[in-house]
């Protein structure tokens, strides 16, 4: 007379596979991801690059008429908000060379 087959025994095997296809989909996925980011990631990259380098959203810069001579007086549109509001006491709101009104800058030494 048989005995029947212990559970165990029955379900080794699947088990076994189990966690063989586990470990085969994970190397697949970590696969899938690197190339996603080597085929993706370096024209992201270049273009981020780009668009830091010219502050101006990815548009270049223009380069200057001429240069200016040490002591001519120029034109600066700031970029970003910090320098301003960190670092000067005051905006000066000029139209056609002439002063128009003066602002104090409250939030003067408050970026750390």
């Amino acid at each position: 007379m048989e005995q029947p087959v212990p559970v165990e025994v029955l379900i080794r095997p699947w088990r076994t596979a189990t966690l063989v296809a586990s470990a085969v989909a994970a190397v697949e996925l970590v696969i899938i991801l690197v190339a996603g980011v080597v085929l993706v990631g370096k024209p992201l990259t270049e273009k981020m690059h780009d668009a830091a380098r010219d502050r101006t959203l990815g548009v270049p810069a223009a380069a200057p008429a001429k240069k200016p001579k040490i002591g001519e007086v120029v034109s600066v549109i700031p970029n970003h908000c910090c320098v301003v509001t960190n670092m000067m006491d005051e905006v000066y709101a000029a139209r056609k060379g002439k002063i128009e009104a003066v602002y104090p800058v409250a939030a003067r030494g408050k970026v750390r």
